[in-house]
Order: structure tokens, then sequence, then C-alpha cells
């Protein structure tokens, strides 16, 4: 009898490490499998360059296989969302998109939703999002006759409302985005300098440092008690989109933050740097801004 129970929990060990037991690895999907249904996500047709959008996405498997969740032991196999980019001509610039597992191994005629992150080519211009599934090491779903998601997107260095201020022709024109740093040279050093020197700041202060006595200080009652100005970066219709934007300057050490306007019923997500004062500290801002960051479609906005 101890034997037997010896040689039964030798068997339970095998079986675990091999995958025995009823256990089968992710196996490589027949040509009909690759058979796929989305419902149409709700995908921006403008995005910042360099930034994410989180989209939510329906599927459903229209196939008469099981795609799998998880990969083999050579990581193969699985079935994840994905993406491409490509410009209007039809070239790929982005061919590996970031990657969204599937929550569970999907039967046939089993849906799904799932919740993705898009990220916008660092260029700006004009371009065709493919969202599709890929089986990895295996094939994308569309090589195998199955479907996928084409749209439209305006990628942009900064947008207002329901207008694209940055939209040239060709994807391959490039301008400096928003937060990313750029060298400013020549005048447009001297005129940074100026405006360093009308704030009464040292050249060589860092961002930060030249943004503090502008941000204010203000508690909650003060601001009831004040009229606040602000330069206002930019307004969006995706929240992801604007707190992105927020985030990034806020990492330099700008004010930064996100205000909801209602506009025509719909509700806009405006990007604005400093809680001002006064309109003339708001204005100086504002020339930090298009010097530092080459923000020039910008505008003073008040809250009285």
């Amino acid at each position: 009898m101890r034997e037997l129970t010896l040689g039964a929990i030798f068997m339970v060990c095998v079986a675990t490490v091999t995958g025995g037991c009823g256990h089968r690895e992710s196996q490589r999907l027949p040509d009909s499998a690759f058979q796929v249904n989305f419902e149409t996500p709700d995908i921006p047709t403008e995005m910042i360059a360099g930034t994410q959008v989180t989209v939510d996405v329906s599927l459903r498997n229209t196939s008469t296989s099981t795609w799998p969740s998880k990969p083999d032991s050579s990581n193969r196999n699985a079935v994840h969302l994905s993406y491409h980019w490509a410009t209007e001509k039809g070239d790929r610039v982005i061919y590996d998109g970031v990657r969204t597992v599937l929550p569970q191994d999907v039967r046939s005629g089993d849906s799904v939703a799932l919740k993705t992150t898009v990220r916008a080519p660092e260029r700006i211009g004009r371009y065709i999002l493919e969202m599709t599934l890929v089986q990895e090491g295996v094939a994308w779903f569309p090589d195998k006759g199955g479907e996928k998601i084409s749209v439209p997107v305006r990628v942009v260095q900064v947008m207002t409302e329901s207008r694209v201020v940055d939209n040239p022709p060709d994807a391959r024109d490039e301008t400096p985005r928003v937060g990313k740093t750029t060298s400013v040279a020549g005048d447009e050093d001297k005129r940074l300098a100026a405006i360093k020197s009308e704030a009464k700041l040292p050249a060589e202060h860092s961002s930060s440092d030249r943004l503090a006595p502008l941000a204010g200080n203000f508690t909650e009652e003060s601001d009831k008690r004040r009229e606040l100005w602000s330069v206002q970066v930019v307004s969006l219709s995706h929240r992801t989109q604007a707190e992105s934007l927020a985030r990034t300057l806020k990492s330099k050490g700008y004010d930064a933050y996100v205000a909801t306007a209602k506009i025509k019923s719909k509700d806009w997500y405006q990007v604005h740097v400093g809680r001002l004062a006064t309109r003339l500290e708001a204005e100086k801002l504002r020339e930090i801004l298009r010097a530092a960051e080459k923000l020039d479609r910008t505008f003073i906005a008040h809250k009285g």
C-alpha cells in the first residue's frame, strides 16, 4: 500500500510538470479558426502624437475553434488583440502595436469585452489605425481571412474643441510634440531670457523654478475670493488624452490640470496650466510655454 501511495504521488508530480492530467498546451490554430467579428469601438479620430488612449473593444469568435489565451512553453500560440499604424497610402509605419491579452480562452460563438491601449505615432500626420487579433508566432487574423477594424486617425501636435490645429498633409512631416522639451536657440533664447528677467528670475533656473511665482499658492478659500487666470493648452473629446498631456506637463514642473466643459451638449476636457491672480501673470506663463515647449496655439482663460 505504501508503494502504491508513493507511486501515485510520483505520477501526480510528473503530470503537474509535464502538463498531463487533461491539460494541453496551446496549439497552432487551423486557418478556419481566424474568424472574428468586431463591434465598432469608440476609437478617437484625432490623437496627440506619442500619447496613449484606452479603447473599449468587443469581439466575438465566429469560428468553430477555441482561441487560446495562454502561450505554449515556447511563448507562442496565444491570441492577443493588437494593431498596426499605416499611412493613407498603405505603408506600415508601426507593425507591432501594444498587445492586449484575452482574459480566458474564447470558445466558438463566445464574445469578450476588452480595454485595450493604443499608442499614437510620434510623428504628426494622417494615418490608418488597423486593429485586429494575432496568434503569436503564427499569423495576424487578416492574413488568414479574418476581420480587422480600419479607422482614419489624424495625429496632431495639439487640438482645440472640434478643430485640428497642426495637421500637415504628409505623415512624414514632423513637428516637436507637446511635452517633449526642444532646444530654444537664437532669438528664442533671448526672448525666454527676457521673460525670466521680467519675472525677476535668474536665467539658469529650471522650468519648475520659473513657474513657482506664477503658479500661485491658493487655498480653496482664496480660490473662491480671487479671480483666476490660466493658460488653456488644448481641449480634447477624450479624457485619457487630456490626462496624459497634463501628466506630461506636470512632470516638467508645470501646474497642469484638466477641467471639464460642456459645449453643445458634449463634454470637452481642457488642459490648463497655472492658477494665477492676474492676466499679466498668465500672459508671462503663456510666453514661457511658447518658448520652452513650442505650444503656439494656447490662449488665456479666465474664471471669475
